[in-house]
């Protein structure tokens, strides 16, 4: 990372500056190399010079300026300028910043690939919304933030295993069932309300039509609580491979679906 590159280089100025006595040999703190705030300022800046102030019992503009003399410029630093109350601003080279486009192009889809991971396995889980009914757009949020890192992962050298896990046991299964077992007894005209707890929105009318279009109304000859398990499972896998369908038209992909029953 360049930000580390120029804390090093800032480290060997520091260590140059005293070994010449124009810096007393005090402990230097932990070097921060920030973006400054404005172009003008340079790419990257310093506050090492206000930092070792008080040890050194120097000025910071005086502190800046010693050390600014002992930088050793790589062919990838324009210049370094010191600027008040003490800082030390880095400016990176024009002619290196052009020849890092045609580094880029040359490495295609592999540019920034590390080795940090050393092929060692990562899970990523996410997006894992309840499937009692489709996603929406907060979903979108955590599918996009989730597929991200995984693809970063991969880029520094993981092995990545996305997962989905597919919430259908509990309470809300239960509701859920019972959701669909009324949408579904609604179908066939019954007057069957959806529970309180239940899940009242349209989608599930358009799951249990299309459960009836196969199965008919033969599940309503079953014990309620029986029929109501069957439809559930029949709604989750719908609702799942609607979700599916979402994730894939986002380009977001998993290796592995874990239900929890």
């Amino acid at each position: 990372m360049i930000r580390d590159d120029v804390r090093d280089l800032l480290q060997d100025a520091v260590r140059r500056t005293q070994d010449d006595q124009q810096l007393p040999a005090v402990a230097v703190p932990e070097i921060s190399i920030e973006r400054p705030g404005k172009g003008a300022h340079g790419d990257y800046a310093s506050a090492i010079a206000l930092r070792m102030a008080r040890s050194a019992q120097m000025a910071p503009m005086l502190i800046a300026e010693a050390i600014a003399r002992h930088v050793v410029l790589p062919d990838w630093i324009a210049k370094v300028e010191v600027a008040p109350p003490g800082f030390l601003n880095f400016h990176l080279a024009d002619d290196w910043l052009t020849q890092q486009v045609d580094a880029v192009l040359a490495a295609g889809p592999a540019f920034g690939t590390v080795d940090i991971g050393a092929g060692r396995r990562a899970l990523v889980e996410y997006v894992s919304a309840n499937p009692t009914g489709p996603l929406h757009v907060g979903t979108g949020r955590g599918a996009a933030l989730g597929d991200s890192l995984a693809r970063v992962l991969e880029h520094a050298g993981y092995r990545v295993d996305r997962e989905y896990y597919v919430n259908d046991a509990g309470s809300r299964m239960a509701a859920f069932n019972q959701s669909v077992y009324a949408r579904y007894a609604q179908h066939f005209g019954q007057d069957v309300p959806v529970p309180e707890d239940g899940y009242p929105g349209d989608y599930l009318v358009e799951v249990a039509a299309y459960i009836a279009e196969s199965e008919g109304r033969r599940l309503l000859d079953l014990p309620r609580d029986e029929a109501a398990a069957v439809l559930g499972r029949r709604g989750i896998e719908l609702i799942v491979e609607q979700v599916r369908g979402d994730l894939e038209r986002l380009n977001v992909r998993f290796d592995r679906w874990f239900y929890e029953q």
